[in-house]
């Protein structure tokens, strides 16, 4: 059964309770219409030019990364090289792509918990 973007991403929110992020961090839903059905998930480090390749030839409907793809304004979203190209790349393949980021780093049993067991 499918699930809907805005369903996964209000689930990934909840599960490292986005409203503890920091409050420059873009985190959340990034890219994608909230109401496009999601069958296939993959998570990633971060949106490179190979990982954005991959999602394509994998056909994945959503991407939940560690780091935004898009940290500042963008003013273009055209083909090229640089994030607002993957983004371009992403939307135009109908992949949604959601960010954990800082909330990840300070949920229990994070990126913080997880350096500090090290």
């Amino acid at each position: 059964m499918s699930s809907t973007v805005a369903e996964v991403s209000a689930q990934v929110g909840r599960a490292v309770q986005l409203q503890k992020a920091a409050g420059w961090d873009p985190v959340g839903l990034q890219l994608g219409d909230p109401d496009a059905s999601v069958d296939r998930v993959a998570v990633c480090h971060e949106v490179t030019p190979l990982v954005v390749r991959r999602l394509i030839d994998l056909n994945i409907d959503m991407a939940i990364a560690y780091h935004p793809l898009l940290f500042r304004p963008v003013t273009h979203l055209v083909a090229g090289s640089g994030p607002a190209a993957r983004a371009f790349d992403l939307v135009t393949n109908g992949i949604a792509l959601s960010v954990v980021h800082t909330a990840f780093d300070v949920m229990p049993g994070g990126t913080a918990d997880a350096l500090a067991q090290s």
